[in-house]
């Protein structure tokens, strides 16, 4: 009796309120994207090691060597290898590639140092419109992982719930616009700035679309 009033009085605990963190894991995490668990492994209980280990050898043991047959085949390496110097001197990448990619990093990192610079001082959006930009991005990069995941090898049920989560990200990207305008925002800077996203969900949109269309 004394346990069920103990266990009454912890379930009627209240829960504590959500927080802004998880309000915004909500956002993010969704269950039907969570990986199925692991299934459970199998602990091998061996008793004798050796004799274990002898069977998954694969008949290793029968491979015997003489003394002198071993000696001969550790002379040969060495002669073989007693010669062998390396050639640091020679070059693995031609000077003017390397160059090249030098100068071409150099000029991204200046023009990201510049544009930095420039934005620096733009208007900036209020943290909550920030957070859910953040949150639209992280949502749709983790179903795309999943669409993709599904789509080869073929998982046709999970897969067209991907798709249809895609759509449902077009719209709400609408919606985060919205918001971005409200705040006298720049719609096509916010758009610019999620447009790697954007072209990747359209990409999958449109295997997912052909596919459909092969089947008919």
């Amino acid at each position: 009796h004394s346990m069920r009033v103990l266990e009454t009085a912890i379930n009627n605990k209240p829960k504590p309120e959500a927080s802004h963190e998880d309000e915004i894991e909500k956002e993010i995490v969704i269950p039907d994207l969570l990986d199925e668990k692991p299934s459970e492994k199998i602990i091998l209980d061996i008793q004798d090691t050796k004799r274990y280990f002898e069977s998954q050898s694969g008949g290793v043991d029968q491979v015997k060597m003489t003394e002198d047959e071993t000696r001969e085949l550790l002379s040969g390496y060495k002669r073989k290898f007693e010669h062998w110097q390396p050639n640091l001197s020679k070059q693995t990448i031609p000077t003017g590639a390397a160059d090249g990619v030098c100068t071409d990093l150099t000029s991204t990192i200046k023009k990201k140092a510049r544009h930095v610079d420039k934005t620096s001082s733009d208007f900036k959006l209020p943290s909550a419109v920030q957070q859910k930009i953040q949150s639209y991005h992280s949502a749709t990069n983790e179903i795309l992982r999943h669409f993709w995941s599904s789509y080869e090898p073929y998982k046709p049920d999970k897969n067209n719930r991907m798709t249809e989560g895609l759509k449902r990200q077009q719209e709400k990207l609408k919606e985060i616009l919205i918001s971005v305008v409200s705040y006298e925002g720049d719609p096509d800077k916010c758009k610019q700035t999620l447009a790697p996203l954007l072209t990747a969900v359209n990409k999958a949109l449109e295997a997912a679309k052909k596919r459909v269309q092969r089947k008919r």
